[in-house]
């Protein structure tokens, strides 16, 4: 027969209840710590997408330019295939970027919205996104 104030596993409510805050403290932990991983991920492309971008415009620009100033009909069809190509992977990084930042937001909405402070810690979130930081 269980005593008085214990449960019928005979351990007191407070440590069953101590032991539950535990596990969603730890829990919270893991996906806080998740959501840091996948913010510096998200910083780490938005970086590269900037230092690709820049000479990719470059290469697009100069080809363009050269493109209307060749007379050659060889250099020409040369120039057009570089700036096809350059504009081709400048899709590809802004298609990253944006992956990226879905990707952040989606995560960030569903950890940080679990919590108390949800809107606020959000909206901190995106602005500092939006700001490139």
């Amino acid at each position: 027969k269980p005593s008085r104030g214990l449960p019928r596993g005979g351990r007191p409510r407070s440590v069953i209840a101590l032991e539950k805050a535990v596990e969603t403290l730890k829990t919270t932990q893991a996906q806080l710590i998740q959501s840091e991983k996948l913010s510096a991920v998200g910083q780490f492309v938005a970086g590269v997408t900037h230092e690709l971008n820049n000479p990719l415009t470059a290469v697009i620009g100069f080809a363009d330019l050269l493109s209307s100033i060749e007379t050659s009909e060889k250099s020409r069809h040369h120039l057009e295939v570089i700036a096809r190509s350059a504009r081709r992977c400048h899709k590809i990084v802004q298609s990253l970027l944006g992956f990226a930042r879905q990707k952040f937001l989606s995560r960030c909405a569903r950890t940080c919205l679990s919590k108390p402070f949800a809107i606020e810690a959000f909206r901190a979130a995106v602005a500092k996104m939006a700001q490139g930081k």
